[in-house]
């Protein structure tokens, strides 16, 4: 194992670190995309941006008053030896959109003031999006 080459050894398995290409971010939008329309995300505008995510893959943003959600995926890919670069940006572009799937929900649910007007509004928004998804 060449550590210079991106990759530190651990005691459990090899982690590789990679600078993520154009290719790679283009496939996370595109992934994106695909698990905005299979989750019925479709009130939301998204900004992606390449960023230092620190140890996240990507992470969101989500401003619920403009409906807004940034999306930043991590200049560095890493994986390890049970996986490959392809299926953590599968798996990480399907992560965030569950985050945005139940992301109205969290944000009044973490609210210090919140009315039953607002949380069964946005629970059954949730509830409707699910039932069009699981069948």
């Amino acid at each position: 194992m060449d550590i210079s080459q991106g990759q530190k050894v651990g005691l459990r398995s090899v982690k590789i670190y990679m600078k993520t290409t154009k290719k790679q971010f283009k496939m996370f939008i595109k992934q994106c995309n695909k698990w905005k329309k299979k989750l019925g995300i479709n009130d939301i505008r998204f900004d992606f941006f390449l960023s230092d995510t620190g140890e996240d893959q990507a992470n969101v943003n989500f401003n619920l008053g403009d409906m807004v959600a940034t999306i930043e995926f991590n200049r560095i890919i890493c994986w390890d030896h049970e996986s490959s670069a392809k299926k953590v940006i599968e798996q990480s572009a399907k992560h965030e959109m569950i985050h945005l799937l139940i992301g109205e929900l969290y944000k009044i649910g973490c609210s210090r003031f919140i009315t039953y007007k607002e949380m069964h509004r946005a629970n059954e928004s949730l509830v409707r999006r699910l039932e069009d998804i699981i069948k």
